[in-house]
């Protein structure tokens, strides 16, 4: 089975003097595309991911596609594994 790296590009920017922290990524799902595109196992796309207060993600979009037809399936992938994953909330003044 062909599997698509998603790239995780997650920087947390909480620290003790900063205010606010970016959601953490806790479960991380693997996108794997659909059999039928051959040899294009691995490409990019780039996300947008809306999390609520408790961690689950609650839209997804792509910011930035894989381009071409075979891109359309891969960026499917990646949405349908991405609506998947569970971060721990960002907070702004310690609450989430």
């Amino acid at each position: 089975m062909r599997r698509w790296r998603l790239l995780r590009e997650h920087a947390s920017v909480c620290q003790n003097a900063t205010p606010v922290c970016s959601p953490k990524l806790i479960h991380f799902v693997e996108a794997v595309p659909p059999e039928s595109l051959g040899g294009r196992a691995e490409d990019e796309v780039v996300l947008t991911i809306d999390v609520d207060e408790k961690g689950a993600v609650r839209s997804v979009e792509v910011a930035r596609s894989a381009g071409g037809e075979e891109g359309a399936a891969l960026d499917a992938a990646a949405v349908a594994a991405a609506k998947q994953f569970v971060f721990e909330p960002g907070k702004a003044d310690g609450k989430a």
